[in-house]
């Protein structure tokens, strides 16, 4: 079949350009300049695939000490839970925000009308991922379970689910000075919840950091990342699935770098929560 789309990682130094199939990193050409390595690539594509007019879709290679690529999925449009002592009812800190204990089995309410597919509450430090059921329906496909999920009311009455985080295969890790800069580590000295964050240096859109061994312990399309913020992350080819559903509509991706346990930062320095 000619004319596919292949997305195509693409480093470069003073000496050579390097180009690898992001979804097939076995395919990768090395030469002095770009069209060289382009035609190199073209070749092999034709020969592996039997595409004799590929369509190359080129991702820089921007973070050059981490050794791979996910996507998580985000949304545009922010809720606010109207019931949140009923689905919390150890209540929130007073001190950082963050919810104690664990949720309750109440339906959460929204205040507003999910406009799309995808959307999510925040309400004080508490951020949860909520979808319509034709997204959760996707999802079941690329391997979630709807167990996974927990029935959210809004105005309109129509089915949304939220993301519950009791599945959680995945953690964010901080990462080291060469990698990203700290955007912020605080731990709260009365209920001790932690939270850190971390920029990539070059590419501002990837502030999310996994172990790339956690990520190859399972072959599933699509991860929990969690547990205390839960969003999903998805593999190069759940993520094409998903934009293939042309009727979805309201999320936005960004990038998760999976990286090595030597680019772990291990003495993480806290700052403690400001006071209200």
């Amino acid at each position: 079949m000619e004319h596919q789309i292949y997305r195509v990682v693409r480093k470069t130094n003073r000496t050579f350009v390097k180009l690898a199939l992001e979804d097939y990193p076995n395919i990768t050409v090395r030469a002095a300049t770009a069209g060289e390595a382009e035609e190199r690539l073209y070749e092999l594509i034709c020969e592996k695939f039997g595409d004799g007019e590929p369509v190359l879709d080129y991702i820089d290679f921007l973070v050059p000490v981490a050794t791979g690529l996910a996507w998580q999925m985000e949304s545009n449009q922010g809720l606010t839970t109207t019931n949140l002592q009923a689905v919390y009812p150890a209540g929130i800190c007073d001190r950082c925000g963050h919810v104690l204990g664990r949720r309750s089995s109440v339906v959460r309410a929204v205040s507003e009308c999910i406009r799309a597919d995808v959307a999510f509450t925040r309400s004080g430090r508490q951020f949860t991922m909520v979808f319509s059921e034709a997204m959760v329906s996707v999802l079941v496909e690329l391997g979630l379970k709807r167990t996974d999920f927990a029935s959210v009311s809004d105005l309109s009455r129509k089915v949304f689910w939220e993301l519950l985080g009791d599945g959680a295969d995945l953690a964010s890790v901080p990462v080291k000075p060469s990698i990203a800069h700290k955007a912020g580590a605080l731990r709260c000295p009365k209920c001790h919840y932690s939270r850190f964050g971390f920029v990539h240096h070059k590419e501002k859109s990837i502030w999310e950091f996994v172990l790339e061994s956690d990520w190859n312990r399972s072959k599933a399309l699509v991860r929990v990342l969690g547990p205390l913020k839960p969003k999903l992350v998805f593999s190069s080819e759940a993520r094409d699935r998903i934009l293939k559903h042309k009727e979805l509509r309201g999320f936005v991706w960004s990038r998760v770098a999976l990286v090595a346990p030597e680019q772990v930062e291990q003495n993480l320095k806290y700052d403690t929560f400001p006071k209200p």
